[in-house]
């Protein structure tokens, strides 16, 4: 017999289930918004530059404005090499271009590869993609080479298939990936327009738009023996060019951060502040510290660094580095330059020399703002 007001042994036993179904749900809701906002909280940065504009440094800089950040060079490298992805094809140094082989090809291609990366999906990318974190100095590299996960060709592959070690080497850029609080990609293979396409399919994605005074791009290309066989005004006016219609339209969205390496390197203390503020980065005392010392360092100890690698960044001064193209150009190659690049240094600020004494005489600033 019940007592007044009691309430049955059974439906006391489904007060309780439901109560601990309903806290249960609240505590998955509650880790579930936790892990979503963490996630939340990692910058996903992408800078876009050009091949010798100085890329490493900035690259270098950024991996320095958060406690632990992943970083990806070229991921597009071995699919186009030297060539870039534009929406409406691929474009190459020496001014060849091709149409998209289906509607939407590049942005499809490069957005599966970006998001597959900024997601920490490493078991999505194709094997060419991950031979980037084999060959540049990415995050993971020392192990992925040690491993020899993906340095193989591709009659190698189908002859004998992956490596042993290719699930090791992708769960340990995995984890490395998902302990992070910032992932960078670096990129010398894909226009602005593409870019700017990208952020709105993205989620929290950084811009940084990378840019350098052509005639020390192409000097430094030259040096590097990586000019094509075209001619000089050909290859300006195919990079100039480029540069331009980049920067403007990067001007037209506030959401893209233009950086001048030349300020860079003048000023690396207050460009950088900028610059990690537009990333919503940290500019600690330590990073100022890291900073001033990566940019001053002497040049007997700029020596000492130098065989860590051609893509492997070092101290150095980075400063009087940035100006040693007007020692050695050619007076002749710098005219062909600057008057198919009237344009770009018109809008970067950049000082077109009209006489051998003044290019060579580093007193005078190449900035003119």
């Amino acid at each position: 017999m019940l007592l007044h007001g009691a309430l049955p042994h059974s439906y006391l036993e489904e007060s309780v289930k439901q109560a601990k179904e309903k806290f249960r749900h609240h505590w998955l809701s509650e880790k579930e918004s936790y892990q979503q906002s963490k996630r939340q909280k990692v910058r996903n940065i992408l800078i876009v530059a050009y091949q010798r504009s100085g890329s490493t440094l900035t690259s270098e800089i950024l991996q320095h404005g958060g406690s632990t950040s992943f970083f990806s060079m070229e991921p597009l490298w071995q699919t186009y090499r030297t060539c870039q992805r534009h929406i409406n094809g691929i474009c190459c140094p020496n001014n060849t271009c091709r149409s998209p082989l289906y509607h939407k090809e590049e942005i499809n291609n490069t957005l599966s590869v970006f998001r597959a990366i900024y997601t920490c999906n490493f078991a999505t990318l194709s094997y060419e993609v991950l031979k980037s974190f084999e060959t540049f100095v990415s995050t993971g590299h020392e192990y992925v080479k040690k491993l020899k996960c993906f340095n193989y060709s591709s009659k190698h592959l189908k002859e004998h298939g992956f490596s042993a070690h290719y699930n090791d080497c992708i769960e340990n850029l995995t984890r490395l990936c998902k302990s992070s609080s910032v992932i960078i990609i670096k990129t010398l293979r894909i226009d602005i327009k593409l870019a700017n396409m990208l952020k709105t399919l993205l989620d929290n994605l950084y811009i940084v738009h990378l840019l350098r005074d052509p005639r020390a791009i192409l000097h430094s290309r030259a040096k590097a023996g990586t000019l094509t066989r075209d001619s000089i005004h050909a290859q300006s006016k195919a990079l100039c060019s480029m540069m331009y219609k980049n920067f403007v339209d990067a001007s037209k969205n506030a959401d893209i951060h233009t950086l001048l390496y030349e300020r860079l390197v003048l000023k690396p203390q207050k460009v950088v502040k900028q610059l990690y503020k537009f990333c919503d980065l940290n500019f600690t005392i330590d990073a100022s510290e890291w900073l001033h010392s990566f940019t001053n360092i002497s040049v007997a100890n700029t020596l000492k660094n130098r065989h860590r690698g051609n893509f492997a960044p070092y101290p150095k001064r980075s400063y009087e580095v940035s100006r040693k193209w007007r020692k050695t150009i050619f007076v002749k190659v710098n005219g062909i330059i600057q008057n198919s690049c009237d344009a770009i240094l018109g809008v970067l600020g950049l000082r077109v020399f009209r006489e051998e004494k003044e290019l060579r005489n580093l007193a005078i600033n190449v900035l003119i703002r």
